[in-house]
């Protein structure tokens, strides 16, 4: 086959494999499961050391709400009930009950009479919901090792952030929101 003077040689069997290896990326790209990453607020909470002289304490979120959006290149984004995380912890075969997940922690708290935003980074474990408290609890160790400032104080407007794990959301599930 010439075209514009250049002699062109047509190979069925390799435009038969390129189409195939197309339609196998498009569907690869079309099939990518979305990470989640979370959003806890609260109104307030606080920390509690679990066992006296030890780094592992409880952390215990008043009023929460639970957000979700995805990573790239999926953009949904909702909410969902808080008991929602405490039922899907140990779900799914990289579940956070066998890999902690992180958590960035910001709150409010009070010290030397001037109210502060505090930062913890930390690994949550362990997550109960107390409907008739409507309280969120996790088990938490420092990532950085050793104590948590926050231990003892009266936190306000509570936002913890959670690293990502590939849940999926079912109709069903408590949620709202949807897709942007």
């Amino acid at each position: 086959m010439e075209h514009g003077g250049v002699i062109m040689k047509f190979s069925l069997p390799k435009f038969l494999v390129s189409c195939i290896l197309l339609v196998f990326s498009f569907s690869a790209i079309a099939s990518t499961q979305a990470n989640l990453l979370f959003i806890v607020n609260a109104q307030g909470g606080k920390v509690m050391q679990q066992a006296k002289g030890g780094n592992v304490y409880r952390l215990v979120l008043n009023k929460p709400t639970l957000h979700y959006f995805t990573d790239r290149p999926v953009r949904k984004a909702g909410s969902l009930k808080p008991s929602w995380l405490a039922n899907h912890w140990a779900k799914g075969k990289n579940s956070f009950a066998k890999l902690p997940p992180n958590a960035a922690m910001v709150a409010g708290v009070d010290m030397s009479n001037r109210h502060q935003k505090k930062t913890q980074f930390i690994t949550l474990n362990n997550p109960q919901y107390n409907q008739a408290k409507d309280a969120l609890s996790f088990q938490i160790t420092s990532i950085k090792g050793g104590h948590l400032n926050l231990v003892g104080k009266k936190l306000h407007h509570v936002a913890l952030f959670i690293d990502d794990d590939s849940f999926e959301i079912q109709a069903g599930d408590g949620s709202s929101g949807g897709e942007d």
